[in-house]
């Protein structure tokens, strides 16, 4: 994406008389000259001003093999790579918040240096845009943020971006909450996406009135209430059809997904750490890795997975190459295709990403007995939140009731003496 404006100022201006030219030029490009791992490079956004130029990183990076350089775009990588419209997105923005800026003061007849330009881009928040406040403040925040929260926040900046990319602070109004909400029901069925997108919303909010904008407290009277999840784990004859629609599965988006489920059904790894897997964490057949929930506690994982778990890590290593593994698709898609292949299935059960975590701890205590060895497998820190999964299968209430029947239903149904 490039634009490269010339001109010669026409008002009142002391430049006129040396007749001197302002030209500028803005570019979106990689930083090649550091590269990543799997040829990943920061994407920068270049401005030119009078032949000096300053150039800044705008918080991503993206495969130089998926890059446009013409048009200073993410291509997508795969179908419906939602992370390239989302960046693409912030690119637009980036880009037109440049262009404001030195349209603004060519239509002002100012002159306009280097230096200048960058004060104004970091502080071009303060003119009353909420959105450019909002994204301004989530990388001030980024370093005190853990990864996973970081994500979440650029999410919901993106989605209130994609609703109302001009959104004003004056134009924050108690009506808000409910348009944005509207806004949020039209792409989602999910009640707890709909939450955390408001959530971060609200702190922005908050977070504006802190710093003294005159904000009205938009959420205040808002009421919503996340869901508890109405997925249970799979039974181990379910898990078996599961597996066998895998071996025989041609379409590799639906094995992508699958071996990242098949992968937290034998690691018990949540979603958010699958989302970080490194081809270091398995070696010598030993996985080791530092969860994103409790990375501020310093817990490590240190297990030997089970063999199988090995293969789909290797599987999907020899897929990736090591890049972004069990990453794509992203969750939401994800979770769409694992529901389709749950209907297929005739599951008893919604197919989510959390199943296979859910299913894995089922497994655990029914065949160990040992809710403190779940507790451990899970990196759970509390065990009252080891016990908050539903580990009764309909087999085990069964037994239960058998065992019942025996201690007490023999003596009731004892014919009385004549």
């Amino acid at each position: 994406m490039k634009k490269r404006i010339r001109w010669t100022k026409v008002g009142p201006s002391p430049h006129r008389e040396r007749g001197e030219v302002f030209s500028s030029s803005i570019k979106v490009l990689l930083r090649t000259s550091r590269k990543y791992e799997g040829g990943i490079c920061d994407v920068q956004i270049r401005v030119i001003i009078n032949r000096e130029q300053t150039k800044w990183n705008l918080g991503f990076r993206w495969p130089i093999q998926y890059w446009d350089e013409t048009a200073g775009f993410c291509k997508p990588r795969f179908k419906n790579d939602t992370q390239a419209n989302d960046h693409n997105m912030e690119i637009r923005a980036a880009v037109g918040k440049a262009n404001d800026i030195l349209l603004h003061y060519r239509v002002t007849h100012r002159m306009l240096t280097v230096e200048q330009f960058k004060k104004e881009f970091q502080s071009y928040f303060n003119r009353g845009s909420f959105v450019d406040f909002m994204g301004n403040q989530i990388e001030q925040r980024r370093m005190e943020l853990n990864p996973g929260t970081y994500q979440n926040h650029r999410a919901a900046w993106v989605k209130i971006m994609g609703w109302r990319p001009n959104l004003m602070m004056t134009e924050l109004t108690k009506n808000t909450p409910n348009q944005f909400d509207t806004y949020l029901r039209q792409q989602y069925t999910n009640i707890n996406t709909i939450v955390k997108f408001h959530r971060v919303f609200r702190t922005y909010v908050n977070q504006a009135i802190k710093e003294g904008y005159n904000v009205p407290s938009i959420y205040k009277g808002f009421r919503f209430h996340s869901t508890p999840s109405k997925s249970r784990a799979l039974t181990e004859e379910e898990v078996a059809r599961v597996l066998d629609y895998y071996n025989q599965c041609t379409i590799e988006e639906q094995r992508r997904v699958l071996r990242r489920f098949i992968w937290s059904l034998l690691t018990s790894m949540r979603i958010s750490d699958q989302m970080r897997v490194e081809r270091n964490w398995l070696v010598d057949g030993r996985l080791v890795y530092v969860p994103q929930k409790t990375m501020k506690q310093g817990k490590v994982i240190n297990m030997r997975p089970p063999e199988t778990a090995v293969k789909i890590f290797n599987e999907e290593l020899q897929i990736t190459g090591g890049v972004e593994m069990f990453r794509h698709p992203c969750r939401q898609v994800g979770n769409r295709i694992l529901k389709r292949i749950g209907e297929k299935l005739e599951l008893g059960t919604k197919l989510t990403s959390h199943t296979g975590r859910k299913t894995c701890a089922t497994l655990v205590v029914k065949h160990l007995g040992d809710l403190h060895a779940a507790k451990e497998f899970l990196g759970h820190s509390d065990i009252r939140t080891t016990m908050a999964y539903d580990f009764v299968d309909e087999a085990r209430k069964q037994a239960a009731a058998n065992v019942l029947e025996m201690a007490v239903g023999k003596q009731l149904n004892k014919k009385a003496p004549k």
